[in-house]
């Protein structure tokens, strides 16, 4: 039977029937909160233990520990090299119904910096009428030019892509040979694979895994754009929990950050935000880890979280036809897009289905910048983002009701791997009177011929412009080209104006969204 999953509106988590038949769902976890202490609070800081004494950690709680019945407090953090996070505390309590007056009484202490509800996270199903594709579920690597990009890098196995997710099969034989690392910060183990059982989306993790980094070229199954990159599994769901909720997803997200891991995919999200998510991806930012998210399957364009927070790539889904699927998020605050309908990959039992969602469009995303990073692991966080999102290619003919709501486009790996070429190409250009010219030197940059008299060339070089022989202007030429990479654009309106041009690669790009 073809299994097909969405990341469909996070946020929810069903509790009930409202007398009218529609569904009532909740934001935020019950009994449990964030607390924040002040930087300059005295605490004994652990980084072996998750749960901690009351008594001997955080003794201004005692006072709070029987009005709300306070039956443990984690330091979930604990392994973090961040001191903001480390100070970042999982209260559990029994009077579920005080939260508010829990978080008030916390925010009048002197030791809080802030208290806060902890937003739900989940992944959940999709329509089951979604149609078959072609390439055997693969179509999505032919679309995004992958078999270019392959021509250019394939990867490096010194770059590293976690996928923070429910659970994982790392023994798939699709994946076992690419995963490195694995973690279960929900159990506190290095075991994440799925437990025994059915529950909801049982198959998510395995799946995304797959899309972000399945073995390639071993004659088995699926290939990944990542292509010879390799995987770290992180599990945030707890083996007795297996809800479909994501309760560990800040903790999976330091914890990559923390572990190597130059590329984050995160197919999960809600509609709720949170200081402790933003801090967390701060982290991540600041230890130049790439964090992607999925943008949700809502059909609307109210922001998910953590897609929304800044310093995040927030990813749209497309079809076959590079139209938007009919359940993506959408808005101006998405990043930029990817195929996510009839996606195949790994799943649980050593197996591969088909399943659908920007669950499946992030990964593919991540996938992306793990290759890009391939090429250039030195280049900064930013010019690799600008790379995946200022090469996409445009879909607003697609899309003519989603126009500037779908991202920059939905992505192009050759053009994002190109974007990122190092810079050492060569330069050739003739007769040309090198006072006039302005060059960044990357990429490469021919011309047969001499240009003369008023020439006023002025290029910022990328990957590609080739003029073919014959080239030539006279009188008052003037010579403009430009092509991005290598450090990113010099000039405000870049154009060719004269010449016969071969090939070129013309991007314009700006800053990423977010």
């Amino acid at each position: 039977m073809k299994r097909i999953f969405l990341l469909l509106h996070m946020t929810a988590v069903l509790i009930s029937l409202a007398a009218n038949g529609q569904q009532v769902f909740k934001n935020y976890f019950d009994g449990e909160i964030y607390l924040k202490i002040k930087n300059e609070n005295p605490y004994k800081f652990d980084t072996v233990h998750r749960d901690i004494s009351i008594s001997d950690k955080l003794p201004f709680l005692n006072a709070l520990v029987e009005k709300y019945k306070i039956k443990r407090v984690e330091a979930s953090f604990y392994f973090s090299k961040s001191e903001i996070l480390q100070r970042t505390f999982r209260i559990h309590f029994d009077r579920k119904e005080l939260v508010a007056t829990l978080i008030a009484d916390l925010q009048e202490m002197k030791q809080t910096e802030y208290a806060e509800k902890i937003p739900i996270m989940r992944t959940n199903y999709a329509p089951n009428d979604l149609g078959t594709n072609d390439n055997n579920g693969q179509y999505s690597l032919y679309q995004v030019h992958a078999t270019e990009a392959w021509n250019v890098t394939q990867g490096s196995s010194n770059i590293i892509i976690a996928v923070v997710d429910n659970a994982m099969e790392i023994s798939h034989s699709d994946l076992a040979s690419n995963v490195v690392s694995s973690r279960d910060v929900a159990d506190n183990d290095n075991d994440p694979s799925p437990p025994a059982g059915i529950y909801p989306n049982r198959d998510h993790g395995t799946h995304t895994c797959g899309i972000a980094g399945a073995a390639t070229n071993n004659a088995t199954g699926i290939a990944s754009l990542a292509f010879g990159c390799k995987l770290m599994a992180i599990k945030t769901m707890p083996d007795i929990k297996m809800d479909g909720k994501i309760y560990y997803g800040n903790e999976g997200i330091t914890w990559a950050a923390d572990n190597g891991a130059k590329v984050i995919s995160c197919s999960f999200g809600g509609s709720a935000s949170s200081s402790t998510q933003q801090n967390v991806i701060n982290y991540a930012y600041s230890k130049d880890a790439i964090v992607v998210a999925s943008a949700g399957n809502n059909n609307d364009n109210i922001i998910q979280y953590p897609a929304g927070c800044t310093h995040v790539l927030s990813v749209a889904a497309t079809d076959i036809n590079d139209t938007r699927a009919g359940f993506s998020t959408y808005g101006s605050w998405v990043t930029v897009s990817a195929p996510g309908v009839n996606i195949k990959s790994t799943v649980p039992g050593n197996a591969y289905d088909y399943e659908s969602g920007t669950s499946m469009s992030c990964p593919l995303v991540a996938s992306l910048c793990g290759l890009v990073r391939s090429l250039n692991p030195s280049l900064p966080y930013d010019n690799v983002v600008s790379c995946v999102v200022n090469t996409a290619d445009n879909i607003d003919a697609q899309n003519p009701n989603f126009i500037g709501q779908l991202g920059s486009g939905r992505i192009n790996a050759y053009r994002a791997v190109e974007c990122n070429l190092p810079c050492n190409g060569s330069i050739n250009l003739g007769l040309l009177p090198y006072s006039v010219l302005k060059t960044e030197s990357s990429g490469s940059i021919t011309s047969g011929n001499t240009i003369q008299n008023g020439t006023q060339v002025a290029f910022d070089a990328a990957t590609k412009v080739i003029l073919q022989a014959g080239f030539s202007a006279v009188g008052g030429s003037l010579f403009h080209a430009y092509v991005d990479g290598c450090g990113g654009a010099k000039m405000s309106n870049p154009h060719i104006s004269l010449g016969k041009v071969e090939t070129v690669l013309h991007n314009n790009p700006s800053q990423p969204k977010k």
